[in-house]
């Protein structure tokens, strides 16, 4: 990829990501499993963490192995991540990357999807011009990269725009109340603001490959958990295989907790590919591809100053210490 360092206005973007996780992880951690015996995974909304749900629903994911924590936005999930309430997420690789640059002990431990248009950035329908437009994106490691490769794609610069960090299941108030010109947001929020009227300017399907979430423990947990996390990865498996295979219950299943049309739910899968759990050790293996996206990722990062300059992180070994 073409990159061109934003004059540091990413560091001053990012100074105020700790005002943003304020939501209280230690709150949370009264309502959670015992920390000793499940293996406590967080996600958000993201439509590509569903097949966690279906494994649920068909009883295929036991509760006193894994206990799966939904939070309302990523920002959330690395918090807790960090302050040890949880001990894995589903997260996009670039936000694993960023948690591991930041102290978080990681592992990945399977590829669970790769996005080819499901992550967007939505606009107003009557905006003309994208220079000195109000955008949204979640103060995270994915907004950040997101809005910064649309902007390299349209030909501009970081300075062209006014970047306007919130939580992403606010962006659908802002964008109503006029507060800002577009957000870079996901499904099932996509969807939800295309009805609306709003139209989709950018999305991951012009740079694919870039976008692709993982499951990650944290290294303790791995080694302490290890059946559990088998026990999880053979879950998601199971999820995925109703997903692919497109089983009507299962779509109706995600319809409900996605607030969509079956029709939308079909659509929404449809810029998403789910790799099966061989091609996932594969996709981790030490000659993949997916290595030089990290490299990517993590030049980008650096480039912009979310993370510290410094290699890529060891994110990939199968475990860490050894």
């Amino acid at each position: 990829m073409a990159l061109s360092k934003g004059a540091g206005r990413w560091q001053s973007i990012f100074a105020g990501v700790s005002l943003v996780l304020a939501v209280s992880a230690y709150g949370l951690a009264a309502a959670l499993p015992d920390p000793e015996h499940p293996l406590r995974i967080g996600r958000n909304g993201w439509t590509g963490y569903e097949p966690l749900s279906v494994a649920e629903e068909a009883g295929a994911l036991d509760r006193r192995r894994v206990a799966v924590i939904d939070l309302p936005a990523t920002t959330d999930v690395l918090r807790a991540l960090r302050d040890g309430v949880l001990d894995g997420a589903a997260l996009t690789l670039d936000e694993a990357l960023t948690a591991e640059a930041a102290g978080v002990d990681l592992v990945i431990v399977a590829v669970v999807d790769v996005s080819m248009g499901g992550d967007v950035v939505m606009a107003r329908a009557d905006l003309q011009s994208l220079v000195g437009a109000r955008v949204a994106f979640e103060g995270k490691a994915l907004g950040a990269y997101m809005v910064g490769r649309f902007l390299e794609e349209r030909g501009l610069a970081l300075t062209d725009v006014l970047l306007v960090e919130a939580p992403v299941d606010r962006h659908q108030h802002l964008l109503q109340t006029g507060e800002v010109d577009a957000a870079v947001t996901f499904e099932p929020y996509g969807t939800a603001l295309a009805r609306e009227g709003y139209v989709q300017v950018f999305s991951s399907w012009e740079i694919p490959g870039e976008i692709v979430d993982v499951l990650a423990v944290r290294a303790d947990a791995s080694a302490t958990h290890a059946e559990a996390v088998e026990h999880l990865k053979g879950a998601w498996e199971l999820g995925r295989s109703g997903i692919v295979s497109r089983d009507a219950e299962v779509l109706g299943g995600i319809a409900a907790r996605q607030g969509l049309a079956a029709s939308d739910v079909a659509d929404a899968l449809d810029l998403l590919e789910f790799p099966s759990s061989s091609e996932s050790d594969a996709m981790l293996s030490e000659n993949s591809p997916l290595r030089e996206v990290a490299q990517n990722l993590w030049d980008w990062l650096v480039l912009r100053d979310v993370a510290a300059p410094g290699p890529l992180p060891d994110i990939f070994a199968p475990a860490k210490g050894e």
